[in-house]
């Protein structure tokens, strides 16, 4: 129930409240605390329970109502005011509407009045409360959220290895604030590269959660693993052992070998990664297909290898690139990638993703982007 202040020099006015109150049905609902100075009033201000609501006589002498008035509005407190008066001086009661009063009574109150009174302020300005307490919640979310979308970018290589003439560079975009998405490559203990791209399915808190999880699973398999297909059956048996309900993730697992620039490969139902050979050869790279991960505890993923040219580039990618969709739903399509790769077919790494995901970022437009999109392009410096 509301707790009201009633504040007025007059004592006639408490007692005409309290004696309307005695026989009056409503009073349960109704807790009033009077007070007949400013010292009063500050003190029951700053009690506990604070007061809900002050009701404030404005034609107290040398406008000591008023100046309580305002003052109460200053204050971090915020209680919601309204204005008792007799009614003479219109203008006192329009200087205190102006000052923020949600209501005024005039005097001798009208007990049922009042009540109806305070409900009316009370219920409008509790449901004011609610929905400044809910935006506010909803801002320390956000920014928890943008928090964590920062974190999550960090997580990701920012430098990548560069043995040997090794051009290597990745990026991620999430479609909100937080991604399924990830990559990642790093050297092994033997010198060789390690490559992974994957794609949790969704999008949002919940797929960056799974994404951490994943990306946890495959570094750890990729370091301990014999080749990317132990890799991904090693991290298919992990996420299954975990039980997490609707974890299914695709994934691209390669160990590059700079010595022979042989790339070895295995695919969990992930899109098959572009080879550029030349503007007229660009082809998915030839690597057989394995089940996606958290699905099949059976599952084989087999070991395929390719050979890497001077010059020549593996793109990876998450299908958030072909699918991704202009304003009109038409998607990016394999077709614009090849165009694009022909167009760019000797630029390094970092300005094939790069430039990539610019044109990408071009034919969405205004839109919201549909899906993640990850970016990973290793290409070994041309032959001297």
């Amino acid at each position: 129930m509301p707790r009201t202040l009633v504040f007025d020099h007059d004592p006639g006015t408490e007692g005409q409240i309290r004696t309307a109150l005695s026989g009056y049905t409503a009073r349960g609902r109704h807790d009033f605390v009077f007070a007949r100075s400013d010292d009063e009033a500050v003190e029951l201000i700053r009690s506990s329970p604070e007061p809900d609501i002050a009701v404030i006589d404005i034609d107290s002498p040398d406008s000591v109502g008023l100046k309580l008035f305002r003052a109460l509005g200053e204050t971090r407190i915020r209680i919601p005011r309204i204005a008792l008066t007799t009614g003479d001086d219109i203008a006192t009661v329009r200087r205190a509407m102006n000052e923020g009063a949600a209501d005024f009574l005039t005097k001798p109150v009208n007990v049922e009045d009042l009540l109806q009174t305070i409900d009316r302020v009370y219920t409008t300005c509790e449901a004011r409360r609610r929905a400044w307490r809910s935006e506010a919640d909803l801002a320390a979310l956000k920014r928890e959220i943008d928090i964590a979308g920062e974190l999550q970018q960090k997580v990701l290589p920012q430098a990548f290895p560069r043995t040997g003439g090794l051009d290597l560079f990745g990026r991620m975009r999430p479609a909100r604030e937080m991604g399924g998405d990830f990559y990642d490559a790093f050297e092994l203990e033997d010198g060789r590269i390690a490559m992974v791209v994957a794609d949790v399915v969704g999008k949002g808190i919940s797929a960056a959660f799974f994404m951490a999880v994943a990306s946890t699973v495959l570094r750890g398999a990729a370091a301990h693993a014999g080749g990317p297909g132990a890799c991904l059956a090693a991290a298919n048996r992990q996420i299954l052992r975990r039980q997490i309900p609707g974890m299914v993730v695709s994934a691209f697992c390669a160990v590059l070998d700079p010595r022979s620039w042989t790339l070895t490969c295995a695919n969990a139902g992930h899109p098959l990664p572009y080879v550029v050979r030349g503007r007229d050869r660009i082809e998915p790279i030839a690597c057989a297909a394995g089940v996606v991960l958290g699905v099949e505890e059976a599952s084989d993923y087999p070991d395929s290898t390719t050979n890497i040219a001077g010059g020549e580039l593996v793109l990876c990618y998450t299908d958030g690139l072909t699918e991704a969709r202009d304003p009109g739903r038409e998607e990016f399509g394999d077709g614009r990638v090849r165009a694009f790769l022909a167009e760019h077919a000797g630029f390094g790494s970092e300005m094939i993703v790069r430039g990539l995901e610019r044109r990408v970022r071009e034919h969405v437009g205004d839109g919201t982007p549909f899906d993640d999109l990850t970016l990973l392009a290793v290409r070994k410096g041309a032959a001297d």
